[in-house]
């Protein structure tokens, strides 16, 4: 009997990437030319806050559908929401961490179901960068 799929890789529709804090400054900085950037999670005052790209990441949303997600990873404190599957995020994070060259492969993600957005949100979890 053959195995059933759990899920299909087309059903992601987010991804969520931990950033370094010293790259929210160029990503704050690039120009709208990537559609598929949400935003960016970040830790403060012992919170999560959401800063949106639609209000040029003026006002910090509390309570944002990702701050349930992201909690659970205590390694980073910082993580932007791209609208993309996991294998096309490389491109995009060439721009934030503004390096010529720059190689990011994800090497694993976890999927979470969001009940916010119905949707399937990808997690990277290891990411190498050179």
């Amino acid at each position: 009997m053959p195995s059933a799929i759990l899920m299909s890789g087309e059903d992601v529709k987010y991804s969520l990437v931990y950033l370094c804090d010293c790259n929210v400054k160029t990503l704050k900085t690039l120009e709208r030319k990537y559609h598929e950037i949400v935003g960016y999670t970040v830790m403060e005052d012992d919170e999560y806050v959401f800063y949106s790209v639609e209000d040029e990441y003026s006002n910090p949303i509390s309570n944002h559908w990702t701050e349930d997600i992201v909690k659970e990873y205590d390694n980073h404190t910082c993580w932007i929401l791209i609208k993309t599957h996991p294998c096309e995020v490389h491109r995009i994070m060439n721009d934030v961490c503004k390096t010529t060259n720059y190689i990011c492969d994800v090497n694993n993600f976890d999927v979470w179901k969001t009940d916010a957005k119905d949707c399937l949100t990808a997690v990277i979890t290891d990411m190498m960068m050179d």
